[in-house]
């Protein structure tokens, strides 16, 4: 990460800025097995509350289960997932100035990279 934001921070952080939402929304996203898993959960609960499959209320009751399941991560994890991503992301951003790579000669072949941070330290 540190490598990409100094060979080009703007183009870097202009993808992450526009992939950052949708990231998100992925991670906050129930896959297919975690649905399942939440439906079977809620059938078991309506179970113990003696309510009988098939009937109206036990589908109530495992739908309203998977929709207040669904509703915790888009409305609370989402926005947190979101926050730790823009913390992150904010730690790289503006940290190189300046980026250069050098080849020269002196006892043989020599390589250089000189990066120069905010701050003035290199």
């Amino acid at each position: 990460m540190r490598l990409a934001c100094a060979i080009s921070g703007e183009a870097i952080y202009k993808w992450f800025d526009q992939a950052a939402p949708g990231w998100a929304v992925q991670k906050t996203t129930p896959s297919g097995k975690t649905d399942y898993e939440w439906h079977v959960v809620a059938a078991v609960q309506a179970r113990g509350k003696g309510l009988k499959d098939g009937t109206p209320e036990f589908q109530k009751f495992v739908d309203d289960d998977y929709q207040r399941r669904l509703e915790e991560l888009e409305k609370i994890k989402r926005p947190q997932l979101r926050g730790e991503i823009n913390r992150y992301l904010e730690y790289f951003r503006g940290m190189v100035r300046s980026v250069g790579f050098f080849i020269g000669e002196k006892d043989g072949v020599e390589l250089g990279l000189r990066v120069e941070l905010e701050g003035g330290g290199e």
